[in-house]
């Protein structure tokens, strides 16, 4: 495993320190067992994946580990988070390969170094003038929250490497985000920022219970946080959590994020394949696993639904529903999911289209993933809005993304 550049990745990625250790650690569990470059190398970890496979129905059977991982405790929840942990290293390695040209001259652990000498010399102003360029302007490299000149990082960095290679600004933002760095238009967010406090001119930060933004993003939600709990603490099915969750989160109310057309469909289907859509999402709801696996496997389940016979499943349903299930429970985590203010997202504040697959892909729902911690550092650390998980960022961009509508009118039935 090639660790301390895996790590570079995965810091790149936004991850908390708490989660590279796991994924670090469980990665060397998996590498020691069966060598997580050979099997990339081999066929891109599918055996091995399917070897390791284990799924609640077999604990519940008391099936033996079939890994040839050296385990003790729970095999359900040790070998999910070793899945998790290879799926995040095969992840790199299909992004670790250098970009051609000039690029190539570039590496993360450069950009890194670069990135600690900003932060020794403590001030970004000083730091660009040593390096003789202008103050920047538009893009900013984002690492755990905190903005650095891009531009200046990624030529320091180069100098590093011993290379004589001087990148525009738009060249560095494509080197940067070729080894998964994130960089943001700092002109549009702060253009969005100015959207937002127009909306919400009484608003100081998300710790506040009271006021337009409480009143019209987050006390609803944090209502049907608490229901979705209650629901998935109950001693029914699997498949009634899943109905009830669903219902939850689509009719009764205004500004619920999934569809009641689909409801609709779903209740027309075939029995048994309502009965799967159903007991797929109370399975997604109550699983003790990481996103990374919980919600692609319930996303490929509605995509197996799809071509069964439930039409209504389109894309971004199939991406919108075990994302929205998933965070309703876990809003630290992810948030409610609409494609196409994702797609704005992308567009306005980083350049990037995201999700372009016809199909679920997890490098895309990784992608957006990293995007949304990205903005909940920002909002942290840069504006001082202290929001308390993913939620409040999906409140953020979906009232920038309506700043012609009135406070009390923005909530919207199909989400965000």
């Amino acid at each position: 495993m090639r660790e301390a550049e895996f790590k570079a990745w995965l810091v790149a990625q936004g991850y908390a320190p708490t989660s590279i250790a796991t994924w670090l650690s469980d990665g060397r569990k998996v590498d020691s067992a069966y060598g997580l470059d050979e099997h990339f190398d081999r066929d891109g970890g599918a055996s091995m994946l399917a070897e390791m496979a284990y799924s609640r129905a077999d604990e519940a059977a008391g099936a033996s580990n079939p890994s040839a991982i050296d385990l003790s405790g729970s095999f359900y929840a040790n070998l999910s988070a070793c899945r998790a942990a290879a799926r995040a290293y095969f992840r790199f390695r299909n992004s670790e390969a250098r970009p051609q040209g000039r690029f190539g001259e570039l590496d993360r652990e450069a950009v890194l170094e670069a990135v600690a000498a900003c932060d020794a010399v403590g001030d970004v102003a000083q730091y660009v003038a040593d390096l003789d360029l202008g103050q920047p302007t538009r893009y900013w490299l984002v690492l755990d929250g905190k903005r650095y000149p891009s531009k200046a990082v990624v030529r320091d960095a180069l100098a590093r490497r011993g290379s004589d290679w001087l990148p525009g600004g738009g060249e560095c933002k494509t080197a940067l985000e070729r080894l998964g760095f994130v960089v943001i238009d700092w002109p549009e967010l702060n253009r969005a920022r100015d959207a937002f406090l127009r909306q919400m001119p009484d608003f100081s930060d998300f710790r506040a219970a009271a006021g337009a933004y409480w009143d019209v993003e987050r006390a609803y939600k944090n209502g049907l946080i608490e229901q979705a709990k209650a629901i998935i603490a109950r001693q029914d099915d699997d498949r009634a959590v899943g109905e009830s969750l669903y219902r939850l989160l689509s009719v009764g109310g205004s500004g619920l994020p999934l569809s009641w057309r689909t409801l609709s469909e779903v209740q027309n289907a075939d029995p048994e394949l309502r009965d799967r859509f159903y007991t797929s999402l109370g399975v997604l709801a109550r699983s003790d696993g990481p996103l990374e696996e919980a919600v692609p496997a319930a996303a490929r389940e509605l995509e197996a639904l799809r071509e069964a016979g439930i039409a209504g499943l389109r894309r971004g349903e199939v991406l919108s529903i075990p994302i929205t299930v998933w965070a309703t429970l876990h809003p630290d985590q992810a948030s409610w999911f609409k494609i196409a203010k994702i797609d704005e997202m992308g567009r306005r504040l980083f350049g990037r289209r995201l999700f372009p697959q016809t199909e679920f892909r997890d490098t895309d729902l990784a992608e957006w993933l990293q995007l949304m911690r990205a903005l909940f550092g920002l909002l942290d650390k840069e504006f001082g809005w202290h929001p308390h998980d993913l939620f409040d960022v999906q409140g953020f961009i979906w009232v920038v993304g309506n700043p012609d509508s009135p406070a009390n009118s923005i909530r919207c039935p199909s989400g965000w």
